[in-house]
Protein backbone atom coordinates (compact mmCIF):
# COMPACT_ATOMS: atom_id res chain seq x y z
CA UNK A 1 0.00 0.00 0.00
CA UNK A 2 1.48 3.34 -1.04
CA UNK A 3 1.47 6.17 1.46
CA UNK A 4 -1.46 8.54 1.30
CA UNK A 5 -1.70 11.97 2.85
CA UNK A 6 -5.07 12.83 4.37
CA UNK A 7 -6.01 16.22 5.82
CA UNK A 8 -6.67 16.27 9.53
CA UNK A 9 -9.30 18.43 11.11
CA UNK A 10 -7.16 20.39 13.56
CA UNK A 11 -8.27 23.05 16.00
CA UNK A 12 -6.63 24.83 18.90
CA UNK A 13 -7.92 25.30 22.42
CA UNK A 14 -6.33 28.56 23.55
CA UNK A 15 -5.10 29.19 27.09
CA UNK A 16 -7.38 31.16 29.36
CA UNK A 17 -6.35 34.75 30.02
CA UNK A 18 -7.29 36.94 32.97
CA UNK A 19 -7.98 33.87 35.09
CA UNK A 20 -6.25 32.16 37.97
CA UNK A 21 -6.59 28.89 36.05
CA UNK A 22 -3.91 28.50 33.38
CA UNK A 23 -4.47 25.90 30.67
CA UNK A 24 -1.81 24.89 28.15
CA UNK A 25 -2.67 25.29 24.48
CA UNK A 26 -4.16 22.13 23.03
CA UNK A 27 -4.34 21.07 19.40
CA UNK A 28 -6.90 18.47 18.35
CA UNK A 29 -6.10 16.15 15.42
CA UNK A 30 -9.02 14.26 13.94
CA UNK A 31 -10.62 13.11 10.68
CA UNK A 32 -14.35 13.59 10.02
CA UNK A 33 -16.34 10.44 10.73
CA UNK A 34 -13.26 8.50 11.91
CA UNK A 35 -11.70 7.63 15.23
CA UNK A 36 -8.05 8.69 15.65
CA UNK A 37 -5.92 7.45 18.53
CA UNK A 38 -2.30 6.79 19.54
CA UNK A 39 -2.72 3.35 21.13
CA UNK A 40 -0.77 1.66 23.91
CA UNK A 41 0.90 2.84 27.11
CA UNK A 42 4.07 0.89 26.31
CA UNK A 43 5.11 2.64 23.08
CA UNK A 44 6.59 6.12 22.57
CA UNK A 45 4.21 7.93 20.16
CA UNK A 46 6.57 10.79 19.23
CA UNK A 47 9.14 10.55 16.45
CA UNK A 48 12.84 11.03 17.23
CA UNK A 49 12.60 14.68 16.16
CA UNK A 50 9.22 15.14 17.96
CA UNK A 51 7.66 16.40 14.70
CA UNK A 52 5.27 13.46 14.18
CA UNK A 53 2.88 11.34 16.28
CA UNK A 54 2.03 7.67 15.71
CA UNK A 55 -1.60 7.55 14.61
CA UNK A 56 -4.35 4.98 14.10
CA UNK A 57 -7.45 5.86 12.04
CA UNK A 58 -10.56 3.68 11.86
CA UNK A 59 -14.26 3.86 11.09
CA UNK A 60 -15.04 1.48 13.98
CA UNK A 61 -15.84 4.37 16.28
CA UNK A 62 -17.33 3.82 19.77
CA UNK A 63 -17.93 0.08 19.45
CA UNK A 64 -16.15 -3.21 20.03
CA UNK A 65 -13.57 -4.21 17.42
CA UNK A 66 -14.74 -7.00 15.09
CA UNK A 67 -12.53 -9.59 13.44
CA UNK A 68 -12.73 -7.95 10.00
CA UNK A 69 -12.36 -4.32 11.12
CA UNK A 70 -9.40 -2.55 9.57
CA UNK A 71 -7.35 0.27 10.98
CA UNK A 72 -5.10 2.62 9.01
CA UNK A 73 -1.58 3.08 10.38
CA UNK A 74 0.73 6.05 9.97
CA UNK A 75 1.58 9.31 11.64
CA UNK A 76 0.32 12.87 11.82
CA UNK A 77 2.63 15.83 11.38
CA UNK A 78 2.57 18.43 14.12
CA UNK A 79 3.66 21.18 11.76
CA UNK A 80 1.34 20.60 8.82
CA UNK A 81 -1.62 18.97 10.55
CA UNK A 82 -1.98 16.07 8.11
CA UNK A 83 -2.05 12.27 8.39
CA UNK A 84 0.37 10.09 6.39
CA UNK A 85 -1.28 6.69 5.87
CA UNK A 86 1.35 3.95 5.41
CA UNK A 87 -0.53 0.66 5.88
CA UNK A 88 -3.66 -1.11 7.16
CA UNK A 89 -4.12 -4.12 9.42
CA UNK A 90 -6.87 -6.22 11.03
CA UNK A 91 -4.69 -7.13 14.02
CA UNK A 92 -5.56 -4.41 16.49
CA UNK A 93 -7.60 -3.39 19.52
CA UNK A 94 -8.49 -0.13 21.26
CA UNK A 95 -6.10 -0.48 24.18
CA UNK A 96 -2.96 -1.76 22.43
CA UNK A 97 -3.50 -0.77 18.82
CA UNK A 98 -1.40 -2.97 16.51
CA UNK A 99 1.76 -2.47 18.59
CA UNK A 100 2.68 0.28 16.12
CA UNK A 101 6.15 1.73 16.81
CA UNK A 102 8.86 3.81 15.21
CA UNK A 103 11.34 1.38 13.68
CA UNK A 104 14.09 3.74 12.52
CA UNK A 105 14.51 7.48 12.31
CA UNK A 106 15.43 7.28 8.61
CA UNK A 107 12.44 7.59 6.31
CA UNK A 108 10.03 7.39 9.27
CA UNK A 109 9.75 3.60 9.13
CA UNK A 110 7.00 2.05 11.25
CA UNK A 111 6.65 -1.52 12.54
CA UNK A 112 3.36 -3.21 13.43
CA UNK A 113 1.43 -6.49 13.72
CA UNK A 114 -0.53 -7.72 10.68
CA UNK A 115 -1.82 -10.84 8.94
CA UNK A 116 0.18 -11.74 5.82
CA UNK A 117 -0.89 -14.82 3.85
CA UNK A 118 -3.13 -15.89 6.72
CA UNK A 119 -0.22 -15.82 9.21
CA UNK A 120 0.23 -13.33 12.09
CA UNK A 121 3.39 -11.34 11.37
CA UNK A 122 5.41 -8.34 12.48
CA UNK A 123 6.05 -5.97 9.57
CA UNK A 124 7.92 -2.77 8.80
CA UNK A 125 6.80 -0.14 6.29
CA UNK A 126 8.40 3.01 4.91
CA UNK A 127 6.79 5.87 3.05
CA UNK A 128 6.45 5.06 -0.64
CA UNK A 129 7.04 1.32 -0.16
CA UNK A 130 5.08 -1.85 0.57
CA UNK A 131 5.22 -3.47 4.05
CA UNK A 132 8.03 -5.99 4.58
CA UNK A 133 7.63 -8.99 6.88
CA UNK A 134 10.19 -9.17 9.71
CA UNK A 135 8.99 -12.36 11.43
CA UNK A 136 5.99 -14.70 11.51
CA UNK A 137 4.83 -13.67 14.97
CA UNK A 138 2.76 -10.83 16.36
CA UNK A 139 5.02 -9.03 18.84
CA UNK A 140 4.23 -7.18 22.03
CA UNK A 141 7.62 -5.57 22.57
CA UNK A 142 10.97 -5.23 20.79
CA UNK A 143 14.36 -4.75 22.39
CA UNK A 144 15.94 -1.30 21.96
CA UNK A 145 18.57 -2.66 19.56
CA UNK A 146 15.79 -4.22 17.42
CA UNK A 147 17.49 -7.63 17.60
CA UNK A 148 14.92 -9.47 19.71
CA UNK A 149 11.16 -9.38 20.18
CA UNK A 150 8.65 -10.81 22.67
CA UNK A 151 5.62 -12.60 21.23
CA UNK A 152 2.42 -13.16 23.23
CA UNK A 153 -0.83 -14.89 22.35
CA UNK A 154 -3.03 -11.94 21.41
CA UNK A 155 -5.78 -14.40 20.43
CA UNK A 156 -6.18 -15.59 24.03
CA UNK A 157 -6.24 -12.08 25.38
CA UNK A 158 -9.03 -11.15 22.93
CA UNK A 159 -11.54 -13.23 24.91
CA UNK A 160 -9.82 -13.44 28.32
CA UNK A 161 -9.52 -9.65 28.54
CA UNK A 162 -11.70 -7.98 25.87
CA UNK A 163 -10.19 -4.82 24.42
CA UNK A 164 -6.62 -6.06 24.96
CA UNK A 165 -6.27 -8.70 22.24
CA UNK A 166 -6.82 -9.28 18.52
CA UNK A 167 -10.37 -10.47 17.66
CA UNK A 168 -9.14 -11.43 14.16
CA UNK A 169 -7.23 -14.40 15.65
CA UNK A 170 -8.72 -17.64 16.96
CA UNK A 171 -7.29 -19.18 20.11
CA UNK A 172 -6.39 -22.86 19.55
CA UNK A 173 -6.00 -23.30 23.32
CA UNK A 174 -9.25 -21.62 24.36
CA UNK A 175 -10.44 -24.78 26.17
CA UNK A 176 -7.25 -25.07 28.21
CA UNK A 177 -6.96 -23.24 31.52
CA UNK A 178 -3.16 -23.52 31.47
CA UNK A 179 -2.01 -24.06 27.86
CA UNK A 180 1.32 -25.85 27.53
CA UNK A 181 2.15 -24.17 24.23
CA UNK A 182 1.57 -20.68 25.60
CA UNK A 183 3.99 -18.40 27.41
CA UNK A 184 6.80 -15.97 26.61
CA UNK A 185 8.27 -16.53 23.16
CA UNK A 186 11.47 -14.72 22.20
CA UNK A 187 12.01 -13.98 18.51
CA UNK A 188 15.40 -13.41 16.88
CA UNK A 189 14.71 -10.44 14.60
CA UNK A 190 17.69 -11.29 12.36
CA UNK A 191 16.76 -14.91 11.59
CA UNK A 192 13.04 -14.83 12.45
CA UNK A 193 13.45 -17.93 14.64
CA UNK A 194 11.14 -18.12 17.67
CA UNK A 195 11.60 -20.04 20.92
CA UNK A 196 9.15 -20.59 23.78
CA UNK A 197 11.58 -19.80 26.60
CA UNK A 198 9.06 -19.66 29.46
CA UNK A 199 5.92 -21.82 29.20
CA UNK A 200 2.92 -20.55 31.11
CA UNK A 201 3.17 -23.60 33.39
CA UNK A 202 6.55 -22.28 34.64
CA UNK A 203 4.90 -19.03 35.69
CA UNK A 204 2.00 -20.84 37.33
CA UNK A 205 4.39 -22.75 39.61
CA UNK A 206 5.54 -19.43 41.08
CA UNK A 207 2.06 -18.35 42.17
CA UNK A 208 1.54 -18.28 45.92
CA UNK A 209 -1.91 -19.88 45.97
CA UNK A 210 -1.03 -22.46 43.31
CA UNK A 211 -4.33 -21.79 41.52
CA UNK A 212 -3.70 -23.88 38.40
CA UNK A 213 -7.39 -24.45 37.65
CA UNK A 214 -8.09 -20.79 36.87
CA UNK A 215 -7.83 -19.42 33.33
CA UNK A 216 -4.31 -18.06 32.86
CA UNK A 217 -3.02 -15.45 30.44
CA UNK A 218 0.11 -13.32 30.04
CA UNK A 219 0.03 -9.58 29.49
CA UNK A 220 2.20 -6.44 29.31
CA UNK A 221 5.50 -8.01 28.23
CA UNK A 222 8.44 -5.64 28.24
CA UNK A 223 12.23 -5.67 27.90
CA UNK A 224 14.40 -3.84 30.41
CA UNK A 225 16.14 -0.69 29.08
CA UNK A 226 19.35 -2.65 28.43
CA UNK A 227 17.48 -5.64 27.02
CA UNK A 228 19.00 -8.11 29.47
CA UNK A 229 15.74 -8.96 31.27
CA UNK A 230 12.03 -9.08 30.58
CA UNK A 231 8.89 -8.65 32.65
CA UNK A 232 5.30 -9.84 32.20
CA UNK A 233 2.05 -9.77 34.12
CA UNK A 234 0.44 -13.16 34.77
CA UNK A 235 -3.31 -12.80 35.10
CA UNK A 236 -5.96 -15.30 36.16
CA UNK A 237 -9.74 -15.39 36.10
CA UNK A 238 -11.91 -18.14 37.67
CA UNK A 239 -13.40 -19.21 34.31
CA UNK A 240 -13.97 -18.02 30.74
CA UNK A 241 -17.27 -16.36 31.59
CA UNK A 242 -16.22 -14.87 34.91
CA UNK A 243 -14.04 -11.75 34.88
CA UNK A 244 -14.54 -11.11 38.59
CA UNK A 245 -12.17 -12.00 41.42
CA UNK A 246 -9.23 -11.89 39.07
CA UNK A 247 -5.63 -11.97 40.26
CA UNK A 248 -2.40 -10.63 38.81
CA UNK A 249 1.27 -11.34 39.49
CA UNK A 250 4.40 -9.72 38.04
CA UNK A 251 7.14 -12.03 36.80
CA UNK A 252 10.65 -11.04 35.72
CA UNK A 253 13.39 -13.14 34.14
CA UNK A 254 16.60 -13.04 32.15
CA UNK A 255 16.38 -12.45 28.40
CA UNK A 256 17.29 -16.10 27.75
CA UNK A 257 14.33 -17.30 29.81
CA UNK A 258 16.31 -18.26 32.91
CA UNK A 259 16.02 -16.97 36.46
CA UNK A 260 12.29 -16.26 36.44
CA UNK A 261 10.89 -14.99 39.74
CA UNK A 262 7.75 -13.48 41.16
CA UNK A 263 7.47 -9.80 42.12
CA UNK A 264 4.67 -9.16 44.68
CA UNK A 265 2.09 -6.56 43.67
CA UNK A 266 -0.20 -4.58 45.94
CA UNK A 267 -3.85 -4.87 45.02
CA UNK A 268 -4.70 -5.78 41.45
CA UNK A 269 -2.41 -3.40 39.51
CA UNK A 270 -5.17 -2.11 37.19
CA UNK A 271 -8.87 -2.63 36.47
CA UNK A 272 -9.40 -5.91 34.65
CA UNK A 273 -11.94 -4.31 32.34
CA UNK A 274 -12.87 -0.65 32.39
CA UNK A 275 -16.56 0.24 32.00
CA UNK A 276 -17.24 1.42 28.44
CA UNK A 277 -13.55 2.11 27.76
CA UNK A 278 -14.38 3.26 24.22
CA UNK A 279 -15.73 6.50 25.72
CA UNK A 280 -12.80 7.21 28.02
CA UNK A 281 -9.64 9.27 27.67
CA UNK A 282 -6.82 6.88 26.84
CA UNK A 283 -3.05 6.57 26.64
CA UNK A 284 -1.60 9.81 28.05
CA UNK A 285 2.05 9.90 26.96
CA UNK A 286 5.00 12.28 27.16
CA UNK A 287 6.83 13.20 24.00
CA UNK A 288 10.55 12.45 23.79
CA UNK A 289 11.59 16.00 24.57
CA UNK A 290 9.29 16.16 27.60
CA UNK A 291 7.40 19.22 26.39
CA UNK A 292 4.16 18.17 24.68
CA UNK A 293 1.92 15.45 26.02
CA UNK A 294 -0.42 13.35 23.88
CA UNK A 295 -3.78 11.80 24.74
CA UNK A 296 -6.65 10.30 22.73
CA UNK A 297 -10.17 11.29 23.74
CA UNK A 298 -13.79 11.28 22.46
CA UNK A 299 -14.20 14.77 23.95
CA UNK A 300 -15.92 16.17 20.84
CA UNK A 301 -17.43 13.49 18.64
CA UNK A 302 -15.28 10.55 17.42
CA UNK A 303 -12.05 9.80 19.25
CA UNK A 304 -9.27 12.23 18.34
CA UNK A 305 -5.68 12.96 19.33
CA UNK A 306 -5.03 15.92 21.60
CA UNK A 307 -1.54 17.41 21.58
CA UNK A 308 -0.95 19.39 24.79
CA UNK A 309 1.96 21.82 25.12
CA UNK A 310 2.82 21.34 28.79
CA UNK A 311 5.60 23.94 28.73
CA UNK A 312 3.41 26.80 27.56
Amino acid sequence: MKARVLPLLSSSIRPLTGSRVSRPPIVRFGIAGKACFVGGYHVQPGSSDSDAILTYVTGASLREVKSDDKVSLGYCRRDGGYFVNLATTTLWCWQLGARLRWWTSEGRALAFDAIVGGVPTFCVVRQGAEPVRLCERSLFDVRADARMGIALTFCRRAWARPGYGYPALEDPSADEALPQRDGVTLVDMQSGLAELVCPMSDFARLLIDGDRDAVHQIDAASFSPKGTRFSVLCKRIPSQGDIHNWQVEAIIGEADGSGIRRVPLLGRASPYRRPDERRRDLHPRWSRDGRPGVISSPYKGPRAIYDVDLAA
